[in-house]
């Protein structure tokens, strides 16, 4: 994994802004600005969540996602976790073959209903998963080192009150039906509550 420049990441950013973002109001520029560095943080923090932790422990990083909602979920459809990781379906199936394979889950039958597929972890995956988010949160943690607690939580509020205005506008599902993908729920899949 080469580290991103951020040095370079920001002057690429001014030149766009003056380039691209001349004739824009200032909001639409704060906009754009505020966009580009949560999508910046967000792939340099799956990154690092990767390849420090996830691929040295034998799964990817979208493998965790699937365990560790699977984990809290208990028994989950594929179409469930697609619609919480807001991924395509085929995305979520090729991953659980990938972790039904390495015996971290299993696909089972309903009972009730035997055409519908319910996700469990194994003994296996629940160890793996209890294993891992320490590693996880010890790259969440040094992710905002450099932040005091105010900073964190004052952040932590601005994207949590962003993420409940973007749920309040649910997405068009009827956009691009050719990609294949479903709109999450509400839009858009949010935790309802902060993670403690």
């Amino acid at each position: 994994m080469s580290e991103p420049n951020v040095e370079e990441e920001l002057l690429a950013l001014t030149r766009l802004s003056k380039k691209f973002l001349q004739n824009v109001d200032d909001d639409d520029r704060s906009a754009a600005r505020i966009i580009w560095h949560i999508i910046r943080l967000a792939r340099h923090a799956e990154q690092r969540m990767e390849f420090e932790v996830h691929r040295p422990m034998g799964w990817t990083w979208a493998g965790f996602r699937i365990m560790v909602n699977t984990f809290a979920l208990g028994m989950v459809e594929p179409n469930q976790l697609a619609s919480i990781l807001g991924v395509a379906r085929p995305t979520v199936t090729s991953n659980l073959d990938k972790l039904e394979r390495d015996g971290l889950i299993l696909r089972q039958n309903d009972p009730e209903n035997r055409r519908r597929i319910r996700v469990v972890l194994t003994d296996k995956g629940t160890r793996a998963v209890e294993q891992a988010i320490p590693a996880q949160i010890a790259v969440e943690r040094d992710l905002v080192a450099g932040m005091g607690s105010h900073e964190r939580s004052e952040l932590e509020h601005l994207l949590h009150a962003l993420l409940e205005t973007l749920r309040q506008r649910p997405l068009d599902d009827g956009a691009d039906s050719s990609s294949g993908l479903s709109a999450p729920q509400n839009g858009i899949a949010v935790l309802s509550e902060p993670l403690r």
